[in-house]
């Protein structure tokens, strides 16, 4: 028997199974990042609802008509904001009192508690809560932002 010719076939087995892992690895890779968790952009929605109704609010005058016409004064969409989104305004208290207290210039939604919660922050099936302060002459405003909105796959969530 000859055997040196073995030592070519081994190499070409070994050069085969690594390539297959390879391949295999890849393939596992991509389905996972196709059907995995989707992007979260709540935080980043909740934080830029926060800075767009600071910006209105410091472009229009604050007074009781304001929060009467805020979709319109601001131009935001009413039935977009009310799906997924949470909003409260307080004039002249500390962020505690704003969320605690029922009561606010301005209020869309409710249980605005989760704000306070530390779990909230690292569950990621709660909503993300942005607090913002903005100065206006005497007045200082306190701006809840709250998102919900799930990012929605296509294919994985409807099973195309």
């Amino acid at each position: 028997m000859d055997k040196r010719a073995e030592l070519g076939d081994q190499l070409a087995l070994g050069m085969f199974l690594f390539l297959m892992t390879i391949i295999g690895l890849g393939i596992i890779g991509g389905v996972y990042l196709f059907y995995g968790y989707g992007y979260d952009f709540r935080s980043l929605e909740a934080n830029l609802l926060g800075q767009k109704v600071i910006s209105c609010l410091g472009e229009n005058e604050i007074n009781a008509e304001f929060f009467n016409n805020f979709y319109k004064k601001c131009n935001f969409n009413q039935q977009v904001l009310s799906e997924d989104h949470k909003l409260k305004i307080c004039s002249n208290v500390d962020l505690q009192t704003c969320i605690g207290n029922g009561k606010g210039e301005f209020v869309l939604g409710s249980d605005f508690d989760i704000c306070l919660l530390n779990a909230a922050k690292k569950n990621r099936n709660y909503p993300k809560c942005e607090t913002m302060e903005f100065k206006k002459g005497e007045s200082t405003y306190v701006v809840l932002a709250v998102s919900n909105q799930q990012f929605k796959k296509g294919i994985a969530r409807y099973g195309y």
